[in-house]
């Protein structure tokens, strides 16, 4: 909402403070991934860091994953940086921190000190692949490339540690499922290590629907994605995707930006 709050403002500018904010922007965007600090450009989003008060600091993000864009933005007009991190209810909340200086985007950064953190291979009971990337090639922790970047392995997060519950209270089935008997926590979730050592979340392996054809689709991983569409309002209702064992494909409601909202 912020990001999507300060383009609608400077939509409605002048032409001339459009170009302004735009070359701004990409001046200072440049300058933060270089490790430069652009106190020149800076002073131009003034008005832009004093819609939250003036005297932030820093931002951090833990309550989901947020994109590169939204990020990247954040950092640059607001003048605060903006980190995330990664945890459950089940990890007692953290499980990774970014660094608070790291101008890096999509990152969780690296465990705790507290705890174990591991990727293995997305398998179902049957030992079969359970989850593929966007070009059809399944999460492997030997794995050293995602999506035509490098990393150092793919596959599902499991953590284990101090921090972490020893399972569910009064329900056995559940425990037992999400829970092992080496005392790893499978969170579901499907990260790679960075070359950095970072953990990126990239996709979900829980939640999955079996459509009739037997394909597997993230549901929330489908909504995150389109919600970052022009044409997706997320202000007055956003996009909501739907799918079961009976359907061919899945489908999305979606409240279509107008004209009006810019």
């Amino acid at each position: 909402m912020l990001k999507k709050t300060v383009e609608k403002d400077v939509g409605h500018r002048s032409l001339l403070v459009r170009s302004v904010f735009k070359g701004a922007f990409a001046a200072r965007n440049l300058a933060l991934k270089q490790g430069r600090s652009a106190p020149v450009s800076s002073l131009l989003f003034r008005p832009v860091k004093e819609m939250l008060g003036g005297r932030l600091k820093l931002c951090f993000s833990g309550g989901g994953p947020i994109s590169a864009e939204v990020q990247s933005f954040i950092r640059t007009a607001f003048c605060s940086n903006l980190v995330q991190g990664y945890g459950l209810t089940e990890t007692c909340a953290v499980g990774s921190t970014q660094a608070y200086d790291s101008n890096v985007d999509s990152i969780v950064g690296a465990p705790n000190s507290a705890d174990e953190v591991r990727l293995t291979s997305c398998l179902g009971e049957l030992g079969e692949f359970m989850v593929w990337d966007r070009d059809g090639h399944p999460y492997l922790p030997t794995d050293t490339s995602h999506l035509g970047s490098k990393c150092r392995g793919r596959g599902e997060v499991w953590i284990r540690g101090p921090t972490v519950v020893p399972g569910y209270y009064m329900d056995e089935q559940k425990t037992n499922r999400d829970f092992d008997e080496n005392g790893w926590f499978h969170t579901g979730d499907i990260g790679i290590w960075t070359h950095h050592g970072c953990l990126q979340i990239v996709d979900r392996l829980k939640n999955l629907v079996k459509l009739k054809g037997g394909e597997y689709v993230a549901i929330e991983s489908m909504e995150a994605t389109y919600a970052q569409s022009v044409f997706v309002n997320g202000g007055n209702g956003g996009i909501m995707c739907y799918a079961d064992g009976d359907m061919d494909r899945p489908i999305a409601l979606v409240q279509v930006r107008s004209t009006a909202d810019g």
